[in-house]
């Protein structure tokens, strides 16, 4: 039993918890401002712009114009997420405007959590600018990401009517 192997096993999913914690608390952070400053119904728009921007960027015919470049590959995927959130805002005459903090903040870690994973399922290049931990993989990544694409339409089922 090599006690060091497990040691440094251990102070690297701490260490990289921590820095997934952040990354994923800022997607939190961008979600709720968007539903505190935009209106709480602006929330299932975001989620159905993740989905739509994912499709919409595998799909995408001219990636050669991106170059494999991250941060040209990361922008495009979030611009696509925000324009087709701004397409995707009449839908929030669909939802109740009267969800309650605890449903905003549930529907905003399921909205962060999908974008998250969808970057780290579709853009490979990411991972220049950014690496995931070990865990941060385990929970945004692989199988992972089949569970982030369904757990937000089950939010919005249980959550998103107010």
């Amino acid at each position: 039993m090599d006690v060091g192997a497990y040691l440094h096993l251990a102070v690297s999913l701490v260490l990289g918890l921590g820095s997934d914690a952040v990354v994923f608390g800022g997607l939190v952070l961008v979600a709720l401002a968007i539903a505190f400053f935009l209106g709480r119904d602006h929330i299932p728009a975001l989620i159905a712009g993740s989905y739509a921007a994912g499709l919409i960027y595998v799909a995408f015919p001219y990636a050669s114009i991106l170059m494999g470049d991250a941060y040209l590959s990361l922008a495009f995927f979030l611009v696509l997420t925000a324009l087709a959130s701004v397409g995707f805002s009449g839908m929030s005459s669909f939802f109740a405007s009267g969800m309650g903090l605890l449903s905003t903040f549930v529907l905003c870690v399921l909205a962060a959590g999908l974008v998250a994973s969808s970057i780290l399922a579709h853009i490979g290049e990411v991972q220049a600018i950014y690496t995931p931990s070990a865990l941060g993989l385990m929970l945004f990544a692989g199988q992972a990401y089949f569970w982030w694409l369904v757990t937000p339409i089950v939010g919005l089922v249980f959550f998103g009517r107010g």
